[in-house]
């Protein structure tokens, strides 16, 4: 029995007598569209909307950073009222490095209160009703800190 386990906790990647889990299979994708379509059911038409999604599943996922934000964007494209969505998480472990821009996307990692915060703004280009450019700005800066 011992050998057993030994061998399954090394094939799953995990130290015995160690405290984790298993992460269970989600289609990530599907939830974070639920989290949207939930929102965006709220939003007014004719006006830019900003929407904030806390999404920790999404930022402790394997995927690099270069799916999800290419997946957020798919997914966020459908959402014509939604023209730009953040997506935050919390980590005690990750480095805090400087806020950098993908495209039109912001990546902020910022270390305050002993976690580590990230956010990641996307801007909907499907959407009609885009920011002025002086409100990005402002965005960009406010999800930089």
């Amino acid at each position: 029995m011992k050998i057993a386990l030994r061998a399954w906790a090394q094939e799953h990647g995990l130290q015995l007598n160690s405290l984790s889990a298993v992460m269970s299979a989600t289609d990530n994708g599907a939830r974070l569209r639920r989290k949207i379509e939930e929102e965006a059911l709220q939003l007014p038409a004719g006006q830019p909307n900003l929407v904030v999604i806390l999404a920790q599943d999404l930022w402790m996922s394997p995927d690099s950073l270069a799916d999800l934000l290419a997946n957020a964007e798919e997914i966020v494209s459908e959402y014509h009222k939604v023209t730009a969505l953040v997506l935050t998480g919390e980590d005690f472990r990750s480095v805090a490095s400087p806020a950098r821009k993908i495209g039109d996307s912001l990546c902020a990692v910022s270390d305050r209160d002993g976690l580590v915060h990230k956010q990641l703004l996307i801007l909907n280009r499907s959407c009609p009703e885009m920011f002025p450019a002086s409100t990005l700005e402002k965005l960009y800066v406010a999800f930089s800190h």
